[in-house]
């Protein structure tokens, strides 16, 4: 959403995609190293141009409302597993049925592991 965000944005150049980097570091002796990198191009289409329309919606709704309800059933490991945010997110527990804006701390409450 941000890339799109820029896209559309930047009106000085005739942007039609972009590329998303994604930097995968871990830390040894407290000095961080990237240890692989990635990358996705996204291009400013009528699909994308479509995502970015429910998604300015939904922000705005959210805004507004102050909070609205999270589906917890449509959580996807691999996707929270691959944000950026993980380690900040606590909706990925799913024992939260709503989301704020903005983000509660009561979110960030770590729970033990269920085996």
């Amino acid at each position: 959403m941000k890339l799109l965000t820029y896209l559309k944005s930047i009106t000085e150049f005739d942007l039609k995609y972009g590329y998303l980097i994604y930097w995968y570091y871990d830390y040894k002796k407290d000095i961080p190293y990237i240890h692989k990198v990635c990358t996705k191009k996204i291009v400013l289409d009528a699909d994308n141009e479509d995502v970015f329309q429910k998604s300015f919606t939904s922000i705005k709704k959210i805004i507004s409302a102050k909070q609205e309800p999270f589906a917890i059933d449509k959580i996807k490991p691999e996707k929270c597993g691959g944000c950026v945010v993980n380690k900040y997110c606590g909706h990925k527990n799913k024992k939260y049925q709503e989301i704020s804006f903005p983000y509660d701390t009561k979110y960030l409450k770590l729970y033990p592991s269920e085996y």
